[in-house]
């Protein structure tokens, strides 16, 4: 969808965004591009699975329709073995929980890393919710990024 010439002025919004996401993490290797883009309209009673979106750095939706009823995303802990061991707590607060039910408005850009496990809860209104989904990758991932990050003459660590 990004590649359409409507798209032109939303694209230019996205990576503004993501530019300010690379600079604020200080990545040495600023060349990302849109890999993909996608809508996401979701009647009544919709909702989506947990998930992630493997071979990206960033994920980003944007709120275009956000129905009182449709106006979360839920993301989960990431640790695969959170729920190995989860006691019962006496209030759920900052440092127990294992999601977080964000509020969305019409307009808002969120963007989170490719790895961080994400769902929609059900649409409970009798409006459809309707995103606008991309995610974003280094442009030349394989020379730039995936080479071991090491100085071959440097000790990785002190000696005795």
């Amino acid at each position: 969808m990004h590649t359409l010439p409507e798209m032109e002025e939303l694209n230019g919004y996205f990576m503004n965004a993501v530019n300010e996401v690379i600079r604020a993490l200080s990545i040495k290797h600023k060349d990302v591009k849109i890999t993909g883009c996608w809508a996401n309209i979701g009647p009544p009673g919709s909702s989506h699975n947990v998930h992630n979106h493997p071979n990206n750095f960033l994920s980003a939706v944007y709120y275009v329709t956000v129905p009182q009823g449709g106006h979360r995303i839920t993301f989960h802990d990431p640790r695969y073995q959170i729920h190995v061991l989860t006691p019962v707590f006496e209030k759920i607060n900052e440092h127990n929980y294992v999601y977080v039910n964000s509020e969305v408005e019409e307009g808002l850009l969120l963007l989170f890393p490719s790895w961080l496990t994400h769902s929609v809860p059900v649409n409970t209104s009798n409006e459809r919710r309707i995103s606008i989904s991309f995610n974003i990758n280094f442009t030349d991932f394989t020379e730039q990024v995936s080479p071991p990050n090491w100085e071959p003459d440097v000790p990785t660590h002190p000696g005795p």
